[in-house]
């Protein structure tokens, strides 16, 4: 796919499938069940958001999200951007699910206080 050549409709139309593929190469193991149930939940989300705002609609559908931007290139270029992006990191997904990609994992630190924010202290109250 390359960017910035394809409508909204499209790329939408371009994510929801790559949701079901991502889903379908996802291993079946037990500890990654709450994994599943998070790209489940996530690939439901985007549904319900491209349903809701037409962005799965013909493009040249009144009702879809291309044609109700068509003046506003701005927020066309921005939706299609979210889109794009959104699309690479399903793809780098479901790279990683079929072993052609490896997956990164941040490193934990042995000092625990490095991962906690830093405490604010409130300022002592003014004598006057």
């Amino acid at each position: 796919m390359q960017e910035g050549s394809f409508t909204i409709s499209a790329l939408s139309s371009e994510c929801a499938e790559q949701f079901d593929r991502m889903l379908a190469e996802m291993p079946r193991s037990e500890g990654s069940l709450d994994q599943r149930l998070l790209l489940e939940d996530a690939a439901g989300r985007f549904r319900i958001w491209a349903s809701n705002l037409g962005a799965l609609q013909p493009s040249g559908s009144p009702k879809s999200l291309d044609f109700r931007l068509r003046e506003s290139s701005l927020m066309q270029a921005s939706v299609r951007l979210g889109l794009e992006r959104l699309h690479r990191c399903i793809l780098k997904a479901v790279a990683i699910f079929q072993g052609k990609a490896e997956n990164r994992v941040a490193e934990e630190s042995d000092d625990a206080d490095e991962t906690q924010p830093p405490q604010r202290t409130q300022p002592s109250p003014q004598k006057q």
